[in-house]
């Protein structure tokens, strides 16, 4: 597992998590009363985002990083004089790396020579997963009725 010492450098909890250090959620749930169960394998979870600056075709250069582990509430932030040479969190099987547009995130694991999370959730991708199925269903709601009723038949919906 690697090293995980930046996590004594780790920024105080924000006020909203000090009590109990529950993280606040929808409905005025705590986190872990909505927890998924596709989640309960993983040990940790942890939100992670890079801010970085490239040339065009080059690999990022990580400036910062900040990290947030979900079931504990810890935060790590580093600025790039802080990277070490491994990541401040696990990144093996037990951990879910969550990221918005992961690809960024596992660049910056690349340029920084760290190693690759083995488990990665990607919003970006789920977000674009939930919103095909969206418009697919409204194609399918509106469009194809539309289209039929202007003569445009598309063999694979009765109406």
């Amino acid at each position: 597992m690697p090293s995980v010492g930046h996590l004594a450098r780790a920024a105080p909890a924000d006020s909203q998590c000090e009590a109990g250090g529950a993280l606040p959620a929808a409905n005025g749930r705590s986190a872990s009363e909505v927890w998924h169960p596709l989640l309960d394998p993983f040990t940790e979870i942890w939100a992670v985002d890079f801010e970085f600056g490239s040339e065009p075709g080059e690999n990022p250069e990580p400036v910062c990083l900040v990290a947030w582990e979900l079931r504990s509430a810890r935060k790590v932030r580093l600025w790039r004089d802080e990277f070490d040479t491994a990541p401040p969190y696990p990144t093996g099987a037990t951990a879910l790396f969550v990221a918005y547009y992961a690809s960024a995130e596992i660049g910056c694991h690349l340029a920084l020579n760290w190693l690759v999370p083995e488990r990665v959730l990607d919003l970006f991708t789920e977000f674009r997963n939930h919103s095909a199925c969206e418009q697919r269903q409204m194609f399918l709601k509106f469009g194809v009725r539309q289209g039929n009723r202007v003569g445009i038949g598309y063999g694979f919906v009765d109406n």
